[in-house]
């Protein structure tokens, strides 16, 4: 997470937004309250006024005071709600009104998958998902719109790597895990936790996690 002082000159401010990774800066407060934000969208119209405002302007002028925060009793649940409806990467998390620390999409997503692959290991998740087996899209409903579906990985993905394929770009689905099937001529299948450099092979069924309604558009054969 990114802060900076109300009081941070707009030449401190820029310098530092351009060399960040993060697309918002958190302006907190010698209180350590969140007073706003500031993301390149905030900044950008003034930067063509720069050399005029540079030492005039500072963070507080520039904020936006509308925050969305959690406070650390919030459920999971809730807080994918949040990452959905309002398209954020990170979210804020405060205690009495006080910033104590930040939850990301992407931890969201690791912890999801961390559960998912212990709920495999225990036979929940494979024993949920026959259940389904009925419809044709095994599908676990989550709430806040998401859900957790399983797919027979499309013959266009075969042979190309996650990295390659820009699910979440394309889709804004991340694949939870693969399940493959074992080389011995059993039935048996195997579980697998991807990595972005993960081949995609004939076969596979991809167990994937995204919104319900991008499932439309996901290719299937």
């Amino acid at each position: 997470i990114e802060l900076v002082s109300p009081s941070a000159p707009l030449a401190e401010l820029a310098t530092r937004m351009m060399a960040s990774s993060h697309a918002n800066f958190f302006v907190v407060g010698d209180d350590n309250r969140i007073h706003g934000h500031i993301s390149l969208e905030n900044l950008r119209p003034i930067l063509k006024d720069y050399e005029t405002v540079r030492d005039v302007v500072i963070a507080s002028d520039l904020m936006d005071q509308e925050v969305t925060v959690v406070n650390t009793k919030e459920s999971l649940d809730m807080v994918m709600q949040l990452f959905g409806k309002f398209k954020l990467d990170q979210i804020p998390v405060v205690d009495k009104g006080q910033l104590v620390g930040t939850i990301r999409r992407s931890d969201l997503i690791e912890t999801y998958n961390r559960e998912i692959f212990k709920l495999d290991m225990a036979s929940g998740l494979a024993t949920s998902l026959r259940l389904q087996q009925k419809i044709q899209s095994q599908r676990l409903a989550l709430v806040g719109g998401f859900l957790i579906s399983e797919i027979t990985a499309p013959s266009i993905f075969i042979g190309k790597s996650l990295s390659e394929l820009k699910l979440r770009q394309r889709y804004r689905a991340t694949v939870l895990t693969i399940k493959r099937q074992l080389k011995d001529g059993s039935n048996k299948a195997s579980y697998m936790l991807p990595t972005p450099s993960t081949i995609i092979k004939e076969g596979d069924s991809l167990i994937i996690f995204g919104l319900k309604e991008d499932f439309s558009r996901f290719p299937h054969d």
